[in-house]
């Protein structure tokens, strides 16, 4: 029997550089609205808040730093579904990219051998 892949109600997840050179996308290709784009100029370049979570436009983003590795960790989902664990979501992938990107000499290969394999 073939194994079938679950479908989360997420819009996106991402892994991009603190330069912003995307290392790891699955999900949408787009978000209505770009709220990413949005995020990381109103809350991370800014450095406004204490915060990891911010709703922009139709979506509830949460992101971690993994400042170790000079990463960022986002996860999108639409807001009007209320989703209580995405911020546990966006804590394990960052664990998860600290750990492959820890010491890898090529970041971006080693995120998609780690979570594509």
């Amino acid at each position: 029997m073939a194994a079938t892949a679950k479908r989360l109600p997420i819009s996106q997840v991402l892994v991009f550089e603190q330069s912003g050179r995307v290392l790891w996308r699955r999900g949408a290709p787009s978000l209505a609205g770009d709220p990413v784009s949005a995020l990381v100029g109103r809350y991370l370049l800014e450095e406004k808040g204490g915060g990891q979570r911010a709703v922009i436009g139709e979506h509830d983003l949460h992101w971690r730093l993994v400042n170790e590795c000079g990463l960022v960790v986002v996860v999108a989902a639409p807001r009007t579904l209320e989703l209580d664990w995405c911020g546990d979501l966006a804590e394990a992938a960052k664990r998860k990219v600290a750990a492959l990107a820890r010491g890898a000499p090529d970041a971006r290969a080693a995120l998609r051998g780690g979570f594509d394999a």
